[in-house]
């Protein structure tokens, strides 16, 4: 099965220069003493906590591959279950 191409490469060329335009993200200053902590790009200066460690050790992460239930089913399941409905 052959694919062609349905543009006469104007198209392709409008976009590339498009992307040419575009201007890079230059990240900020990244300080090189120890124990500074740069609140402004979300760093923590504390580590997890030990919960948090074990929980993520036991995560099943074949799960991210995937978008989840649009439709919820097992929150909704649960909550039904919960209130009787």
């Amino acid at each position: 099965m052959k694919q062609t191409d349905r543009t006469d490469g104007r198209e392709n060329a409008s976009w590339e220069s498009g992307i040419r335009r575009v201007v890079p993200y230059t990240p900020g200053e990244q300080p090189k003493r120890p124990g500074i902590i740069k609140l402004n790009t979300n760093e923590c200066p504390y580590p997890p906590s030990p919960q948090v460690k074990r929980l993520a050790a036991e995560f099943e992460t074949d799960v991210l591959r995937l978008y989840p239930d649009p439709e919820a089913s097992l929150l909704v399941k649960s909550i039904a279950a919960r209130f009787g409905v």
